[in-house]
């Protein structure tokens, strides 16, 4: 949780960068808490079922991925590949998961990543192939061991389409958050270069603000609050992580469905 004698009690990014919540609703991005997650998350499923020919664009490019990894995949894959194509750290910037008083989730580590590679040989060697379904659906994941659920799914999701919530992320900055509250990041694997076979990074505009507060007595440190979106559209939430997210100090309240 943010404390500290520049922490006024301002909860959500439209607080603390003085901006509209109606701006943010008409930009279609979620006014996210800064000072704890909210349990949403990136749904593939509703990316797949969308009218937007720019999420249907997004979920083929993810289906792209998974097809990319399955024709790589085996257990003749060096250690160090499997890490570079299968595992994903967290990107906590979006603020969206489970965690309470905080953003810092585990993220997809190195025994999902030993895990996908391995199923993309056996459960899931199907992928991108299927006869029984008209399409290839991203949470066909969640097949490769017990746990791996929608914050796994979202996570995944996330990481593949960093790209295009970056960029989204960069037109709202630029247009809306003045210029002392902005800097420029270099976001790492940020997409895919298929031709290399390597995740590149990219320079990119995004709200970022900086809290001076007390470590000890003594002691002072600047934290940085740095944000981006996500459109609301994509996002689904977790009525059973409301109950613990409600009960915290958050003082925020669940979505309703």
């Amino acid at each position: 949780m943010i404390a500290g004698e520049d922490y006024s009690g301002d909860v959500f990014f439209s607080e603390w960068f003085g901006v509209a919540s109606e701006t943010l609703e008409n930009y279609g991005a979620l006014n996210i808490s800064v000072v704890s997650d909210l349990p949403m998350f990136i749904d593939p499923f509703l990316l797949f079922n969308s009218d937007k020919a720019e999420y249907l664009a997004l979920h083929e490019s993810i289906i792209d991925y998974l097809r990319f990894l399955k024709s790589q995949a085996g257990s003749g894959l060096e250690p160090g590949l499997v890490d570079a194509w299968y595992r994903f750290a967290e990107v906590k910037q979006n603020w969206l998961g489970f965690v309470v008083d905080g953003n810092s989730g585990h993220g997809l580590g190195r025994m999902f990543a030993r895990e996908l590679n391995e199923a993309l040989t056996t459960l899931l060697s199907d992928l991108g192939e299927e006869v029984t379904t008209e399409s290839t659906h991203v949470e066909k994941v969640s097949l490769i061991r017990t746990g791996v659920g929608r914050d796994t799914i979202s996570d995944f999701t996330t990481n593949l389409i960093k790209h295009y919530l970056c960029s989204y992320t960069e037109t709202f900055t630029l247009e809306h958050i003045e210029e002392s509250q902005r800097r420029k990041f270099t976001v790492p694997r940020a997409a895919f270069n298929y031709n290399t076979k390597v995740w590149t990074p990219r320079r990119m505009n995004w709200p970022s603000k900086w809290l001076n507060f007390r470590v000890s007595r003594i002691n002072r440190a600047l934290f940085a609050i740095v944000v981006f979106f996500t459109p609301s559209h994509s996002l689904s939430w977790s009525a059973v992580a409301c109950g613990d997210w409600e009960g915290s100090n958050t003082k925020l309240s669940c979505p309703t469905a």
